[in-house]
């Protein structure tokens, strides 16, 4: 059961994503054209980790919890 709240948190995530890329589009392509404005990077940041974390989400599922194994050399040394 958790993992398809996981993967189904993953999909909201892709909604959103696709919901801020749309928006974006339809405030970029208006005439006249303009430099970015501030509210324009942050859509595009919150579109782009929306389809980043989403679709992590949606192909992994609770298996991202998984415990890794970290190789000797990687490891810090105290």
């Amino acid at each position: 059961m958790k993992d398809i709240g996981i993967r189904c948190g993953g999909l909201m995530l892709l909604l959103v994503s696709a919901l801020a890329f749309s928006w974006l589009y339809r405030l970029v392509h208006v005439v006249p054209r303009s430099e970015g404005t501030l509210g324009q990077y942050g859509i595009a940041a919150v579109a782009f980790l929306s389809a980043s974390v989403g679709l992590g989400l949606v192909a992994l599922g609770y298996s991202i919890h998984d415990p890794v194994e970290i190789s000797d050399r990687w490891r810090s040394r105290l």
